[in-house]
């Protein structure tokens, strides 16, 4: 069963959760045993109250842009759950763009046993670098 079309959930008057739908958005899978995998995909948008969005030369963008950082994730079990984000440069409102300034091109943050992301790499002296798992799960 998937999310037919984009939902966003206003957390506030700062911030707002957006999961996409269609085709390649959120989604949730079971069968006659119950749930067997969820997938969400969408982002967190930031007020400019309390972030700004800056360009690639740490400028500020002008209003109305607001900070989206995207996420990707699959679960097939509490356990078993694997999220991607990236994140675009960005500033604490709070210093008026002019101090503390953060951005990610990817994090993973990895809760599985039974799967990596595909851009998972191990040092070649790691127990994992040759095993068959380093690459299994998705990009």
């Amino acid at each position: 069963m998937s999310l037919g079309s984009d939902l966003a959930i206003q957390l506030g008057q700062n911030l707002a959760f957006v999961l996409n739908g269609g085709a390649s958005g959120s989604y949730v899978r079971f069968d006659c045993k119950g749930t067997t995998e969820v997938k969400l995909k969408g982002g967190i948008e930031f007020d400019r109250n309390l972030v700004l969005p800056l360009d690639n030369n740490l400028k500020i963008v002008a209003a109305p842009t607001k900070f989206k950082a995207n996420f990707d994730g699959t679960a097939s079990g509490i356990k078993d759950w694997l999220l991607e984000a990236q994140a675009s440069h960005s500033a604490v409102t709070a210093t008026e763009g002019n101090g503390f300034k953060m951005g990610f091109e990817k994090m993973i943050l990895d809760f599985s046993k039974l799967k990596n992301t595909r851009a998972m790499t191990f040092p070649e002296n790691h127990p994992m670098a040759k095993s068959p798992m380093k690459n299994s799960g998705r990009e």
